[in-house]
């Protein structure tokens, strides 16, 4: 059944990518894009591009993410539109990082909707505030993720591992340096095989 292909093939991606077989992971993602595409799954693009940014970041070849990042993000997808600021923050373009960071702030992160999106997105906020150095916006961030450090941050196609260690850089960005050690401390004693889901 083509739809139980491209759902097991997002699953293999994802193990493939974990694993470090990351040339293995870039053909699965090509070939489940194109199945997707072929089967009109409306997500296709979607988690194309996010396991495709996974595993380019996890290569380090993160000036090769900003096109596909761009384009992800002008679907409206809120973790896209994070990961295009990160990326500009990384590459010197810091005035759209902060407009974007800005924005969420000024509502109190209220944008992210309680969904199966909220951890990676709350996550994506988290590195930004932190690669920007925004200390406000890293005090409200965390407030609203200190309760769920302890949880890994996993949307079924992609994985950011565990949330301790986005805490305790946003502890950092704001001077708390003991308590953020303890908390990037913490986000290694994760079991191996819990590590990334």
């Amino acid at each position: 059944e083509p739809h139980a292909r491209w759902v097991l093939g997002m699953v293999e991606v994802f193990e493939h990518t974990v694993a470090g077989n990351l040339d293995e992971a870039e053909a699965l993602n090509d070939a489940n894009f194109a199945l997707g595409t072929e089967i009109g799954e409306d997500d296709a693009f979607i988690i194309f591009a996010g396991q495709f940014y996974q595993y380019r970041s996890f290569a380090w070849r993160i000036e090769e993410l900003f096109p596909v990042v761009e384009e992800a993000a002008a679907s409206g997808s809120l973790p896209f539109k994070l990961a295009y600021g990160i990326q500009c923050a990384r590459f010197s373009r810091v005035p759209e990082a902060q407009v974007i960071l800005d924005e969420a702030a000024q509502v109190d992160f209220t944008n992210v909707a309680n969904d199966w999106h909220w951890p990676t997105s709350m996550m994506g906020y988290a590195v930004l505030a932190n690669d920007i150095k925004d200390v406000a916006a890293a005090e409200l961030l965390i407030d609203r993720l200190a309760p769920y450090a302890a949880q890994n941050v996993f949307n079924g196609a992609t994985s950011q591992a565990c949330l301790r260690a986005n805490v305790g850089r946003a502890l950092s960005c704001v001077g708390e340096y003991a308590t953020a050690e303890q908390y990037l401390h913490d986000s290694t004693d994760v079991p191996p095989a819990r590590r990334w889901i």
